[in-house]
């Protein structure tokens, strides 16, 4: 397309209506854009191509690093005051040619797994991994196995066997944990047929027999996503313990997908509904209110905000990747730090930037830290440690 079009070819990408090689030569007006070029876009524009441009870019296959938009940068912090950048770390695609992959070398820190521990009412503790399959323990008339797709369930042999059924009270109730340790994921069907993922670093505890009592009642810190089977005579709550930063929270459905994310040391928590309907009570605040999907409560010091979200960032560790949206660089350490079994160390002042793009959770963690690079922030690598210098 001649250069006398761009005008025309603005306003296609405006519309959402550009073609492949359109978008092409649009990405690459913005790797070379410099300040003194006359084409502007407002700051509700450079939003919504972000966003144009992000949908464009996740579908294609076989890029492996996409930075661009240095000039949209430029402009959204001389609006907001902050530093902005947009990258795209993509998942590897097996091309249908055969590839040499280079060797990792032995210090290289590979990506988190699937694993997690459970522990049993006995304290009994069983360490489970992909390896890790079949029938794994008892616990009355509760069979515990794992499946051949990785996820552990509860088997009632005997219902009449179980005890727990007088007056709706079972004062032998039976408690199970599992957690994930940094750099394990898991997913867990309950007792009751609702099934959980476990992010990294993060802990569930609930009863073996959840009919036992009037509520089916768990207990959650770190992460988690659920997928609540309905029962309308027990209604599922999930209690969120609260931390010096955020106060604790208990969220109550009859069968709804929502996400979980309460982390003891981040500066907030927060909860949101993808399908279906829930009752959110902040403890301390005498503040309940039911959320609609796509609404996101977050609660932080003593103060709660409800807000329309995208239930994609909430819910993309689950679905594999990294999820930023102009997040600033604690947030997202403090992600790679978990999933990497990693520690952050900042050997100056954390720098005051944000980053928005999607990273692909299979990639090494030096690949994941190329984000870094494209800000200008020095780094370096030591051991299992993360140094941010200045």
């Amino acid at each position: 397309m001649a250069e006398f079009d761009h005008e025309q070819l603005l306003k296609k990408f405006r519309e959402g209506n550009c073609t492949e090689e359109e978008l092409a030569i649009i990405e690459s007006w913005y790797a070379d854009w410099n300040m003194n070029d006359h084409i502007h876009l407002s700051e509700a524009e450079l939003r919504k191509a972000e966003s144009l441009m992000r949908n464009q870019v996740m579908g294609r296959i076989g890029i492996r690093t996409v930075q661009f938009w240095p000039r949209i940068s430029m402009i959204a912090a001389s609006v907001v005051l902050i530093t902005s950048i947009c990258f795209y770390l993509l998942k590897l695609e097996t091309s249908r040619k055969a590839i040499t992959k280079p060797a990792i070398a032995s210090t290289e820190i590979l990506a988190g797994k699937e694993g997690a521990t459970l522990t049993l009412a006995n304290g009994q503790k069983i360490k489970l991994g992909k390896s890790v399959q079949g029938h794994l323990a008892s616990q009355g008339a509760i069979n515990i196995t794992k499946s051949v797709k990785g996820e552990i369930t509860y088997t009632v042999q005997d219902q009449s066997n179980s005890k727990g059924k007088t007056d709706g009270h079972n004062p032998e109730m039976l408690f199970n944990t599992l957690n994930t340790g940094k750099g394990e994921t898991f997913k867990v069907k309950l007792p009751d047929g609702s099934l959980v993922w476990l992010n990294a670093d993060s802990k569930i505890t609930f009863p073996v027999n959840m009919e036992a009592e009037k509520e089916r009642k768990v207990n959650l810190i770190g992460e988690g996503y659920f997928e609540v089977a309905k029962d309308a005579a027990h209604p599922f709550v999930v209690s969120v313990s609260g931390t010096s930063e955020f106060s604790g929270q208990e969220i109550r459905v009859l069968g709804t997908h929502f996400n979980i994310n309460s982390y003891p040391g981040e500066s907030n928590a927060a909860t949101t509904l993808l399908e279906g309907s829930i009752s959110l009570t902040v403890e301390g605040l005498k503040f309940t209110r039911k959320l609609t999907p796509g609404q996101q409560a977050e609660v932080k010091s003593n103060n709660v905000r409800i807000s329309e979200v995208d239930t994609e960032n909430a819910v993309a560790w689950k679905n594999g990747y990294f999820y930023f949206d102009r997040t600033d660089i604690t947030t997202v350490m403090n992600q790679i730090s978990r999933w990497y079994d990693v520690n952050v160390v900042y050997e100056g002042k954390v720098p005051d930037a944000h980053i928005t793009g999607k990273v692909h959770r299979n990639a090494n963690l030096s690949e994941a830290l190329q984000i870094l690079k494209y800000l200008d922030i020095n780094y370096v690598v030591v051991d299992r440690t993360i140094k941010i210098r200045p």
